[in-house]
């Protein structure tokens, strides 16, 4: 039987043991074994070992969630759905 991770929840992503989901209003949420975390910013994406999601300004981030150190920040007005891979 499967477990439910989530209510309101859309756009679920997931990269390896790593799962992540959308929930209109606030930041996404990213899970890891046990641990829920909110991250900084909408729609989030898994792909590659890298965490995308949707800023408040405008542009998406994208970070490493394999602790290499990668990051960047792109601009893209208007955003509201995203991928990543490696």
């Amino acid at each position: 039987m499967a477990d439910r991770l989530a209510r309101n929840a859309s756009d679920p992503s997931v990269d390896g043991e790593l799962v992540a989901w959308h929930e209109a209003g606030q930041a996404g949420i990213l899970v890891s074994g046990a641990e829920r975390t909110r991250v900084g910013g909408s729609h989030p994406a898994l792909g590659g070992g890298r965490l995308a999601v949707v800023n408040a300004g405008g542009g998406i981030d994208v970070t490493s969630t394999t602790g290499d150190g990668f990051a960047r920040s792109v601009p893209a007005p208007g955003a509201d759905s995203i991928a990543v891979s490696a």
